[in-house]
């Protein structure tokens, strides 16, 4: 839980998004608002992805409809991905912290949120990783890792080496301790509060 003077808001740092992530999302995010928070910081940062289904049912706890990306292959058709319709928190102001080190699985969730103006993307240009792949297993008891195809956000921008650009830009001093990047979102989320 962070303040901006009497104000609580919710700070949600999501690392990676392994299986049960959106799970443990959701159940953050409802701890903190039933706590008294008005809004929400997801803090993407550094955070290099995860699980596509993940991706997807966490862009949905806070997504009621509408399209989380679409992928394309060259061997594959063309696939939609609708949010679940189980969004616990459709009305939650947000702010999306990411970086460069925001990749993947990160990138579809933040692209999905802003692409619906459900939040105010803070931070620095994404990784720009838009490549969906497969694991198929090997007899020997090894994997092989295969880039199948690309994802495109809800609004149809192919992110591949381009990253999404935050409207909000805020970088840290890597030779000071305080988070500047987070000041700004705490600050950004203060000011969407304030003028509803």
């Amino acid at each position: 839980m962070m303040k901006v003077g009497k104000t609580k808001l919710a700070y949600v740092r999501v690392f990676a998004f392994p299986d049960g992530a959106a799970e443990q999302i959701e159940r953050a995010t409802t701890k903190l608002v039933e706590q008294g928070a008005r809004g929400a910081v997801v803090d993407l940062r550094d955070n290099p992805g995860g699980l596509f289904a993940q991706a997807v049912s966490s862009a949905s706890v806070y997504l009621e409809d509408g399209i989380v990306c679409r992928t394309d292959g060259v061997h594959e058709e063309s696939q939609t991905y609708n949010v679940t319709g189980e969004a616990t928190h459709p009305e939650l102001p947000l702010v999306v912290l990411v970086n460069s080190g925001s990749a993947s699985a990160a990138e579809i969730v933040a692209g999905a949120l802003y692409d619906y103006d459900r939040a105010t993307l803070v931070g620095e240009r994404t990784y720009g990783k838009a490549s969906v792949q497969t694991i198929a297993p090997l007899r020997n008891g090894g994997a092989l890792k295969l880039t199948t195809a690309k994802y495109v956000t809800p609004a149809g921008a192919d992110i591949t080496g381009q990253g999404i650009h935050p409207g909000i830009v805020a970088v840290d001093d890597p030779l000071t301790e305080r988070d500047e990047a987070l000041v700004i979102a705490r600050r950004t989320l203060a000011d969407v509060l304030a003028a509803e």
